[in-house]
């Protein structure tokens, strides 16, 4: 099920759902990995998408930025 700028919920044959964000780095497409719903809710995911798609930096230093916000999210929910 796709919605915007290349943000998609994955459906797996089991019923579990997957946020993926789908992006390209010089040339070849690359896939993120934002969490399942409903622990990410698709306003996070939007928010996750949004903050992976103006990092300006590398894609290895925009998945890091993108990791750390995650972790301490899940911190400070107590997840």
């Amino acid at each position: 099920m796709a919605d915007d700028k290349g943000l998609y919920l994955l459906v797996t044959p089991s019923g579990g759902k997957l946020w993926r964000l789908k992006f390209r780095v010089n040339g070849k497409e690359k896939k993120l990995s934002l969490g399942a719903f409903p622990d990410v809710s698709l306003k996070e995911a939007w928010r996750l998408r949004d903050l992976a798609r103006a990092a300006k930096v590398g894609a290895a230093n925009g998945f890091e930025v993108l990791a750390e916000e995650y972790i301490d999210k899940m911190v400070k929910d107590g997840i």
